[in-house]
């Protein structure tokens, strides 16, 4: 198969101009935000925006993903990126010029910077051996187009009018108002002279009262007459670069500028994970399967939150969970502000960044490639009434559970606690049981006790508190069966209403 993209294996379809809706639940937003920092004019987030669709597209790029992570790759890959950079700069810069001769010489730069490039990320691509499906097809296609007959006559057409072009020496006479163009026949450099006349005076070092003349990217008018003079004592190399202008208008190949992009996303994101691996926070390229139902993360982190306490100086906690074989929903009970929240979002964010062939947060991870990620968490800026907030959960549940499949993930954050207990129970029964016949996979983060024992395919997770001061939280979650114990004694310590605090003051 010809090569085409290195972000998809088939081409890729369009990616998505806007985010998908579960980007605002999970803060992703923030990590794409942080990723593409730097890299604003490659236009990533787009790519961040399109998940993908299947595991071999995954594994095409986490292939791409580990070389430029382990190898000396990417260090040729951003010079390559460099080149390219300088090419545009140099168009740029011919958009902004107003004489035809400075504006010809430098789209020959710019071919020149694009030339160069090309050849040197083809000689590093043939040192590296890349092994990877993704960088392999490439380097085959660039090798081929660097040695196809249209790029080699670009070199020699760049080469033939630089060289054309230095060649061309000349003298500038001024007396009063009038200013004459000469070619240069040897004359004496009388400045030179004159330091070498003055140097036997010198003692020691000296102050170099020699001052820079700026010289400005554009010519003023004086400077195009006297250019428009030379090119009339010296026709034929400005002819060969007005040519060159005329001829190499579309030098610049797609499949080459396709490439350029999309390995930004790749580099950017290596560079993104390495932040945090300096930080001692690990990352890994996670297993993804097709198989429905699989969950295993180890020392997993929010990773919007990280990049946070990144800026901050603050810790971050690592958490992890593993499904066994039938189970399929989560659900995370605990006291406030423990860190079930969080662990909805890292649980989302897991899976999201699996289906874009990232590496994770996590020692390591297994993880299935999920079709739809549903989320509903409530937000401060969203919050009506108590019936209208319940009508908007019921509606959106109910939106959620008909477009959802079993290769689906749910993310449900204190859902119903609009509505009396006896009532978010009952609808939190009737929303799981669909999940659980579904077959798909959920997190429920609840103060709801007794939906964590819902049913076989149901797993009990709880947030810790610290043993040594129950008002403490230690944002660590951990299977174990609901109790509720530590949330009350919390609260009733926090009011001066434990066992302990009553007695003493009845004391």
């Amino acid at each position: 198969m010809p090569f085409v993209s290195i972000a998809w294996r088939d081409g890729g379809p369009q990616p998505n101009a806007a985010p998908p809706a579960c980007f605002k639940d999970l803060n992703l937003g923030d990590v794409v935000d942080a990723a593409c920092e730097g890299y604003e004019e490659y236009d990533l987030k787009p790519l961040f925006y399109t998940p993908l669709t299947t595991p071999e597209e995954v594994a095409y790029r986490q292939q791409v993903m580990r070389e430029v992570e382990e190898t000396a790759l990417a260090g040729a890959l951003r010079d390559f990126a460099a080149g390219l950079k300088a090419m545009r700069a140099h168009l740029a810069q011919r958009e902004r010029l107003d004489y035809d001769r400075q504006q010809q010489y430098e789209f020959l730069l710019a071919a020149e910077c694009y030339h160069r490039a090309a050849e040197q990320l083809s000689r590093a691509l043939s040192e590296a051996a890349p092994r990877s499906a993704g960088l392999a097809a490439f380097t085959a296609w660039l090798h081929a187009y660097t040695a196809s007959e249209g790029f080699l006559r670009l070199g020699t057409d760049i080469r033939g009018t630089r060289q054309a072009l230095a060649a061309v020496h000349y003298t500038v006479h001024i007396k009063e108002r009038t200013v004459r163009v000469d070619n240069y026949a040897g004359q004496k450099d009388y400045g030179k002279e004159l330091e070498a006349f003055f140097h036997k005076f010198r003692q020691g070092d000296v102050r170099d009262y020699l001052c820079e003349l700026p010289t400005p990217a554009r010519m003023n008018h004086v400077e195009a007459a006297i250019l428009t003079l030379v090119a009339k004592r010296n026709p034929e190399p400005f002819a060969m670069l007005a040519r060159f202008s005329d001829d190499w208008q579309d030098f610049q190949d797609p499949v080459l500028l396709r490439f350029d992009r999309e390995i930004q996303f790749y580099l950017a994101f290596t560079a993104y994970a390495g932040r945090f691996r300096a930080q001692g926070l690990p990352f890994c390229l996670p297993e993804v399967t097709g198989r429905r139902g699989v969950c295993r993360c180890a020392e997993s982190f929010d990773l919007a939150l990280a990049t946070k306490n990144l800026k901050e100086g603050a810790p971050t906690v690592c958490n992890g969970v593993e499904l066994h074989e039938g189970e399929r929903i989560m659900v995370v009970t605990g006291p406030n502000q423990g860190g079930k929240t969080t662990f909805a979002r890292m649980m989302g964010q897991l899976y999201y960044l699996a289906a874009l062939g990232c590496p994770v947060p996590g020692a390591q991870a297994q993880l299935s490639l999920v079709d739809n990620l549903f989320t509903h968490f409530e937000r401060e800026e969203e919050q009506t009434p108590d019936s209208g907030r319940l009508a908007d959960d019921l509606h959106r549940a109910h939106e959620m559970l008909a477009n959802a499949t079993p290769s689906s993930l749910f993310l449900f954050n204190e859902v119903f606690s609009s509505t009396t207990v006896q009532d978010a129970l009952y609808l939190g029964r009737q929303v799981m049981e669909r999940i659980s016949r579904m077959d798909a996979l959920c997190v429920w983060v609840t103060f709801l006790d007794e939906l964590s024992a819902f049913d076989e395919k149901t797993v009990s997770l709880t947030s810790l508190i610290d043993p040594e001061d129950k008002q403490a939280r230690t944002f660590r979650i951990v299977r174990r069966a609901a109790d509720g114990k530590a949330y009350a004694v919390s609260i009733a310590r926090r009011h001066g209403l434990s066992y302990e605090q009553i007695k003493e003051r009845m004391r």
